[in-house]
């Protein structure tokens, strides 16, 4: 652990009730590391000593979380810094390979089109409300409103979905479990909430089904379809890494 962290790097603290801030690593000492005061929204957070924290950092391969003690303060020229304890453990998560996180989700699906324009069917709205503004490429989804809200009326325009539930996701992709048999390659849209902290974040993202397994369960044939997710933005894909890490959190307390 000590040779992962360094000066100046960035580092977002948890509080008690999973508040998240902003700090950075000030100095790397033999017994403990300082930081600066933790910010949310540019106001500052009163540590105390002996507080328990968790911090996060993220490097090129991975995040890495762990839980440490305010060991105290000092003061660096004019500068207000908060000592913290070394841990005695920490957890890394895998970024570029896109940690998979077991988990038991349950998501609506819909069947899309095998090709041609994706989003046939739905009226497009530029900035202004202004129906079937502007120009869209063939199989592109060219929107100017909020992506998660567009593929909502993507998803009703659709009718109604199939019910499955997911058993492991990651930021690249999930292991969905139905009873209904879909075909290597299908494109889907899937619709799920992410709960955490008291909170359900609703994500809505297009996949491919990559891999097909077939399974039963006494006489009933259900299948577990691996599908990987397309065209997915950084925001959406980081409130997935982002629950996964919340998640992995509560596993380690």
């Amino acid at each position: 652990m000590k040779n992962l962290v360094r000066e100046n790097m960035l580092l977002e603290v948890y509080d008690q009730n999973n508040n998240i801030y902003k700090s950075i690593v000030q100095e790397v000492n033999e017994e403990n590391f300082a930081i600066g005061v933790p910010t949310k929204k540019n106001e500052q957070v009163a540590l105390n000593e002996g507080q328990i924290l968790g911090l996060k950092f993220v490097l090129e391969d991975a995040l890495y979380y762990f839980q440490s003690k305010v060991a105290g303060v000092k003061i660096s020229g004019q500068v207000l810094l908060y000592l913290i304890s070394w841990p005695e453990k920490v957890q890394r998560l895998q970024r570029r390979k896109h940690f998979r996180f077991p988990c038991m989700i349950d998501l609506f699906y819909w069947l899309l089109p095998k090709s041609g324009d994706l989003s046939h069917g739905l009226p497009l709205k530029s900035k202004d409300g202004k129906e079937n503004a502007g120009k869209k490429k063939k199989g592109q989804l060219s929107v100017d409103r909020d992506e998660q809200e567009f593929l909502l009326r993507w998803a009703e325009s659709l009718g109604e979905p199939q019910k499955a539930e997911a058993i492991d996701i990651s930021g690249g992709g999930l292991l969905m479990v139905t009873d209904r048999k879909l075909l290597l390659g299908d494109r889907l849209l899937l619709r799920f909430f992410l709960k955490s902290n008291r909170e359900a974040k609703e994500i809505i993202v297009k996949g491919k089904i990559s891999r097909v397994n077939i399974f039963t369960v006494g006489k009933l044939e259900r299948y577990r379809y691996g599908v990987k997710f397309l065209n997915i933005n950084e925001k959406t894909r980081d409130e997935i890494i982002g629950f996964i890490f919340a998640k992995s959190r509560e596993r380690i307390r």
